[in-house]
């Protein structure tokens, strides 16, 4: 769009495996976020963080990982879905994980999904809930299957990883090439939310699959 702005360069001097998206509007732990996903990553990963208007963001590091961050300025604030899209416009990478702007990660989780990753699956760690305020992430409720409910609103139900109804929608990979055959950032839909319903029904009509992982997990 002619509307996006580029407030930093979106130049990397690898080839990243995975890129790690971030749609984020005014996010007070964006850069927390970002901190988490280096710390804790373990696979060649770029970072894309597109910024749903507000003001142009710097972040800063010490190492030499933060050439890996792009941050697109969406001046237009278009909101989540199109945001993303313009993400996975700019990266070469084989798959992509789109996260929201306040989670924490587990150690090696990007190797962990790649492992278990492939062209027809859209792929979640397990999810547990995160303290943002201490960035502490609470292990004893742990979140593995979801379904739907009469009103077609996610809902989490007790059970085991592997195939789900659907995904919470906050953090979860699947390949470029299916993230556009499946339309997974529909913008005819909602502009934020709803991707609990997107990712989990496309998967089945499309003869794939949406599955959660033990092999990972993050906090939300």
């Amino acid at each position: 769009s002619s509307h996006a702005r580029m407030a930093i360069k979106l130049e990397t001097n690898i080839m990243a495996e995975l890129s790690i998206l971030i749609p984020a509007r005014n996010e007070p732990y964006l850069q927390k976020t970002i901190d988490d996903i280096f710390e804790h990553s373990e696979a060649d990963i770029e970072v894309l963080v597109g910024l749903d208007g507000g003001k142009p963001a710097v972040f800063y590091s010490r190492n030499d990982k933060y050439a890996r961050v792009g941050i697109l300025f969406n001046q237009d604030a278009p909101g989540q879905r199109i945001c993303t899209n313009r993400l996975v416009q700019q990266t070469g990478a084989r798959f992509v994980m789109k996260v929201d702007a306040h989670c924490s990660f587990s150690q090696g989780f990007d190797k962990r999904l790649l492992e278990e990753i492939d062209d027809t699956t859209v792929l979640s760690p397990v999810l547990m809930p995160l303290d943002a305020s201490s960035w502490i992430v609470n292990g004893k409720k742990q979140m593995k299957q979801f379904v739907f409910d009469s009103n077609f609103v996610m809902q989490h139900v007790t059970g085991e990883v592997g195939d789900t109804m659907c995904l919470q929608g906050s953090a979860w990979m699947t390949s470029r090439e299916n993230y556009w055959r499946w339309n997974l950032g529909d913008e005819t839909l909602p502009s934020w939310g709803g991707q609990a319903v997107e990712l989990g029904i496309k998967a089945f009509l499309n003869g794939g699959r949406c599955r959660t992982t033990d092999k990972a997990y993050y906090g939300h």
